[in-house]
């Protein structure tokens, strides 16, 4: 089994160790069109961003400034930890008021991912008050999913855990790891949670079962608690027993009783692919490697309505 570090706690969709001169050429060229593009005289968003970011906040993973700063980050890594960000974008992101009224603890919305942004843009201090307001946030519990809810800020634990060595940070991510037990509900020998905003029951990675079973996989091979790798396998379960077969081959809907498959991350095939990846390499099992290449081939398709990541 491969043991957990702060590398398999990095976030998702990462740049290759040793990217080829295609890759640099398209990296660069987005690194300089972000850094001709930000607008620090705004107070209600920094680059320009989807229309989601108006009705969010200025600096969230998904939607705000916390994104283009970690590409930015990532693309100039080996100059040091922020030196991809212009003097004027750090002082934007740090004069940003925080607060549990104006900020959800999520992880790509919210607290939990713009601290996960601080820490690793050398901004420890703030990272980790960051991550001690989410943890005082009356909306902590709303929602079980990675995106908005415990998976996500669990997770930020974690990797909280894996870069400082407290204790403080695993002992939260136990915490939302039993919140996660006790809230699932059950379905044959399959396990999953219905989302409190909608009351629907999602699938796939950023509001479904497939998410919220990367993180308790990652609290058992920290914790070694039985407890949390039978539901994280039974979750990822209920999500491949929910997979929809068609001409496009394997997907999935977007929340039960849905006409419409999907091959995205945030829901469907590309985000159920990214899970059974991780299960494959943590636990060494052929079949989720099997489903993962196959997964890969059908989220293969012609058309798409939007180019980002989600």
């Amino acid at each position: 089994m491969t043991p957990l570090t702060s590398d398999t706690l990095a976030a998702e969709g990462g740049v290759p160790a040793h990217p080829d001169a295609e890759v640099r050429r398209t990296l660069g060229g987005i690194a300089d069109t972000l850094l001709r593009t930000y607008d620090g005289r705004r107070t209600d968003r920094l680059w320009p961003a989807d229309y989601t970011v108006f009705t969010t906040n200025p600096l969230s993973v998904a939607y705000g400034a916390c994104g283009p700063a970690l590409l930015l980050r990532t693309v100039t890594s080996a100059q040091g930890p922020a030196a991809g960000l212009p003097a004027e974008v750090a002082s934007w992101m740090l004069g940003q008021p925080l607060g549990t009224d104006t900020y959800p603890p999520g992880l790509y919305v919210g607290l939990a991912g713009i601290a996960w942004a601080f820490h690793d843009l050398g901004w420890q201090d703030r990272a980790e008050a960051a991550m001690a307001m989410l943890y005082a946030s009356p909306l902590l519990y709303d929602e079980p999913g990675m995106f908005l809810g415990v998976a996500g800020w669990g997770l930020a634990s974690l990797r909280f855990h894996a870069r400082t060595g407290k204790q403080l940070y695993l002992d939260r991510a136990v915490q939302a790891g039993e919140d996660l037990l006790r809230t699932a509900q059950q379905e044959g020998d399959t396990c999953y949670w219905r989302s409190a905003h909608d009351a629907s029951v999602h699938y796939g990675y950023g509001h479904g079962a497939s998410g919220i079973a990367l993180f308790l996989l990652h609290l058992h091979l920290l914790t070694g608690d039985a407890r949390f790798r039978s539901y994280a396998v039974r979750a990822l379960e209920f999500d491949l027993a929910h997979a929809s077969e068609s001409g496009l081959g394997m997907q999935w809907q977007r929340v039960q009783d849905d006409p419409v498959q999907y091959p995205y991350w945030i829901h469907g095939g590309a985000g159920v692919g990214s899970v059974l990846i991780r299960f494959h390499d943590l636990l060494g099992i052929e079949r989720y490697g099997d489903l993962a290449r196959r997964v890969a081939d059908d989220t293969f398709v012609k058309y798409t309505y939007s180019p980002g990541l989600f």
